[in-house]
């Protein structure tokens, strides 16, 4: 079940002022926060939010239904120059609200605050989380960050054991987090290929939904758990259930009201159709002579007539009038009488 405002605003009152200053807008209401052993490994378990901020580590970019911020990890050489450039003002992407280096290691923590939350699991919508994920994807090849990275335990900007700034106040909304993708930027058609935490969220949530029109509840579950064993990091149980809950409640407001896999697919046929009838209206006296084959009418090839309509382009005149250019170029031949 999704938490009431009740339950949204009583982890922010533990929130530190300066990450309320920089536009954190929501956090979670038993976060996860962890610390590091000397073997390495990191220990983590779930507290409040009035003892969560003093660990080195705790869940910053979501809350129990939704996203909250953007944060990716720089751990590489060439990562954290393209976050300093980023920084700085003059990278791929946003200058981040929140940025974390770890004294120990020089490894930085850049994050995006949201002016509002992207939901997930059952609450989850498809337009925003899609766009969320496909940010998050170009992000973290934009500026090398760890694939590995599930975005779970980040860096806690508060804690001594980091060096912490914040290079822009104001939140983003997702258009304009979204300004700097190229509009022939696609996300990896490969299940195995995403990168990202919130992309394969996206990618399993789009698949269902394809998948929902012809599967059952229990099959549509087990579809779910296949999918996300292609994942080259599969999200967790409860995630995976989260969105499946999701589809199952779309499907039910389909059906609800009259939506049903005879109707869907009629209306797509429609507008197959439609699509078709208006490109002919549309190229009818342009250029692109698809429909009435000019060729035909002519008795040339349809490469002719293109390689002939270039040359007239590109030379300002008709193929008949160059020649008829040509034949008055040519002199007279003067014939000697003696």
């Amino acid at each position: 079940m999704p938490h009431t405002s009740t339950d949204a605003v009583q982890p922010l009152l533990f929130t530190p002022r300066e990450l309320l200053a920089c536009g954190l807008r929501d956090a979670h209401h038993h976060p996860l926060v962890g610390s590091r052993m000397l073997s390495g490994g990191v220990r983590s378990w779930r507290t409040s939010p009035a003892a969560a901020w003093q660990h080195s580590l705790i869940e910053l970019s979501r809350t129990a239904n939704s996203y909250c911020s953007i944060v990716l990890d720089c751990d590489s050489r060439e990562s954290v120059a393209l976050a300093y450039a980023t920084v700085e003002g003059w990278g791929p992407v946003p200058r981040p609200n929140v940025v974390a280096r770890r004294r120990a290691s020089g490894h930085l923590h850049l994050g995006w605050n949201l002016r509002t939350p992207v939901h997930r699991g059952a609450t989850a919508r498809t337009r925003p989380l899609t766009t969320f994920g496909r940010i998050v994807e170009y992000y973290t090849g934009a500026l090398r960050a760890d694939t590995g990275f599930v975005s779970v335990l980040s860096y806690n900007p508060v804690h001594a054991d980091y060096l912490s700034e914040y290079p822009r106040l104001q939140p983003f909304d997702l258009a304009e987090l979204e300004e700097p993708i190229p509009g022939n930027w696609r996300r990896p058609a490969h299940a195995a290929d995403l990168a990202t935490a919130p992309g394969r969220n996206s990618h399993l949530f789009t698949t269902l939904c394809r998948l929902a029109l012809r599967c059952a509840d229990d099959s549509l579950l087990t579809w779910a758990s296949t999918l996300n064993r292609e994942y080259s990091t599969p999200l967790t149980d409860s995630e995976v259930r989260g969105v499946w809950r999701s589809v199952c409640r779309y499907r039910a407001r389909w059906r609800a009201s009259g939506h049903q896999q005879s109707f869907i697919w009629k209306q797509a046929a429609v507008g197959r159709r439609g699509g078709a009838a208006s490109g002919v209206v549309r190229r009818a006296g342009t250029p692109l002579e698809h429909d009435r084959a000019p060729w035909a009418d002519q008795g040339i090839s349809r490469r002719t007539w293109y390689y002939r309509r270039a040359s007239e382009a590109k030379s300002g005149c008709t193929r008949s009038q160059y020649r008829q250019t040509l034949k008055s170029r040519r002199k007279p031949i003067q014939i000697d009488p003696r």
